[in-house]
């Protein structure tokens, strides 16, 4: 009888296996890096950035050419959608910016702009790339300057649709030593319904 009842205990002490979907805590470790490649022309399954270590990432450019500027998250457990704006020196002038998800509100085209994009499905670490390309623009420099996530903007949803802040933001540079860090204000022109969008993939 006694051994009957501490299996029994033992079962209702043991934690359960936590499924995406629950509302349990994730991406409590998320991080963003900007990360710059020479522009050519790509697709999300072609010329995509080849990063397997952090070691791998290029975050200053010292020519005036055209760049591709990635918005690369790692340390991530499961996304929904993310929100980010983006913001560089005004005389770099308009930009375009691609995506990697099934869905885009808004679009990055002028210093401060910002999107939210969403996939319809769950999107786990175990099945992504450990350091995942979501989202990429394309710059044209002509002077020094940082390429920024503007602070207000960045979000992330997990599968169970809790938001959260990324801790640790690295921005890009031109010719510069970009600042790392919470990046300081920057709010964007264009209106963002991010709860409209996480509420169509629940």
């Amino acid at each position: 009888m006694k051994a009957g009842m501490l299996i029994v205990l033992a079962v209702i002490l043991a934690p359960a296996p936590v499924a995406y979907g629950s509302t349990a805590p994730d991406n409590q470790n998320l991080k963003v890096v900007l990360h710059v490649e020479a522009h050519e022309t790509r697709t999300c399954s072609k010329n995509m950035p080849s990063i397997s270590d952090r070691a791998d990432f290029k975050r200053v450019w010292d020519t005036y050419t055209d760049v591709d500027v990635f918005f690369v998250i790692f340390s991530y457990d499961s996304l929904t959608g993310v929100e980010f704006g983006l913001r560089w020196p005004q005389d770099w002038g308009s930009a375009f910016t691609y995506h990697c998800a099934d869905l885009s509100i808004g679009s990055i085209s002028d210093p401060g702009d910002g999107m939210s994009i969403t996939w319809q499905t769950c999107q786990r670490s175990d099945a992504r790339p450990r350091y995942w390309p979501v989202a990429w623009t394309w710059l044209a420099p002509v002077s020094d300057g940082e390429v920024e996530i503007t602070q207000h903007l960045l979000k992330t949803s997990n599968c169970a649709f809790q938001t959260s802040e990324p801790e640790s933001i690295f921005n890009a540079g031109l010719n510069v030593d970009p600042y790392e860090g919470p990046p300081g204000g920057g709010v964007a022109v264009q209106p963002m319904t991010w709860g409209g969008v996480k509420a169509m993939f629940r």
